[in-house]
């Protein structure tokens, strides 16, 4: 009987670890096709947020889903699956094209200026995933580059992002890529500033999610919040800053013009304590000329006394002139 209960002591952590294992079938893997969507800290909200707004335009974009409802996971239409990454997730879809989706939304938000989200911050499509390996990029990427590179001439970027991942080099990435876009069409021409189409390689794990994507400064990176920001709401941004910076400045005015003041008053007592010390110095001054003047008044007194005493001497000696005088008229 011990011996069972030491084997389920030993059992037990790998046994609830595996049960709350994860299902491969929630987690990334090669071919997928979805949503990127990033947060700060509140991912429920965010999961929540995202599957609203992808609904509200999928159904307006694409009826002919509408009607699609079933319970299993890999046949939804949006299904958050395990990315591997803290505030970075990954909804799967069985949209056709997820890129025209996002396409919608970041238009009407360009357009109307209105706020459709509170806790996303990026959203982005996903046209392809694959293994984080340079051969399997090459591969996944090709049919992106026949659908967007080949007809027309195009300027273009490549946007290179990884995360928990040390599998592929960034510079060699972008490389490889760039040359497939500039033999696939000779006028294809990088720009890094306004690029017609952007090129997504976001590496996270030991996974790859590739995507071209249109507009992507003009929709600020597709950051919904701040592609919802109107002129004057930058304004009033700028004019918090510039309040708070002036208020900091202010505050570092008070600061200075305190340290001055105290500076001032150790000045003022400094002096204060040095007019104190000559005073000292003045009190002292005064009490050796006091000392000297009372020893002066001693010395004088007692020469005072001295002449005194010659005095009554010389008188003494007088009354004995007068007494010798006497007695010699006496004698006589």
């Amino acid at each position: 009987m011990s011996g069972f209960n030491s084997y389920e002591k030993r059992r037990k952590p790998n046994y609830y670890a595996q049960q709350h294992r994860r299902p491969k079938e929630f987690s990334l893997k090669p071919g997928l096709k979805g949503f990127i969507c990033s947060c700060n800290n509140r991912e429920k909200e965010c999961i929540r947020e995202a599957y609203n707004i992808l609904n509200e335009y999928a159904d307006k974009f694409f009826p002919e889903q509408k009607a699609q409802v079933t319970t299993r996971p890999n046949q939804r239409k949006f299904q958050i699956l395990e990315s591997g990454a803290s505030n970075f997730l990954f909804i799967q879809t069985t949209v056709p094209d997820p890129l025209l989706l996002v396409t919608k939304i970041m238009e009407d938000v360009y357009q109307t200026k209105k706020q459709k989200a509170r806790f996303i911050q990026r959203l982005l499509p996903v046209e392809v995933t694959c293994k984080a390996h340079i051969e399997d990029v090459r591969a996944a990427f090709e049919p992106l580059l026949e659908k967007y590179f080949t007809t027309e001439v195009k300027t273009f970027s490549i946007i290179f992002e990884k995360r928990n991942s040390h599998a592929l080099d960034r510079n060699k990435v972008i490389e490889v890529l760039a040359e497939m876009v500039a033999l696939k069409n000779i006028g294809n021409q990088a720009d890094l500033k306004q690029p017609q189409l952007a090129v997504l390689v976001e590496v996270v794990r030991n996974m790859c999610l590739l995507s071209v994507l249109p507009n992507y400064y003009m929709y600020k990176k597709y950051n919904l919040f701040e592609l919802s920001q109107t002129e004057q709401d930058k304004k009033s941004d700028e004019d918090i800053v510039s309040t708070e910076a002036g208020v900091v400045s202010s505050e570092a005015d008070i600061s200075t013009e305190a340290g001055v003041v105290s500076t001032e008053a150790g000045i003022v007592s400094t002096e204060a304590g040095i007019v104190s010390t000559e005073a000292g110095v003045v009190s002292t001054e005064a009490g050796i000329v006091s000392t000297e003047a009372g020893v002066v008044s001693t010395e004088v007194g007692v020469v005072s006394s001295e002449a005194d005493v010659s005095t009554e001497v010389g008188v003494v000696s007088s009354e004995a002139d007068v007494s010798t005088e006497v007695g010699v008229v006496s004698s006589e």
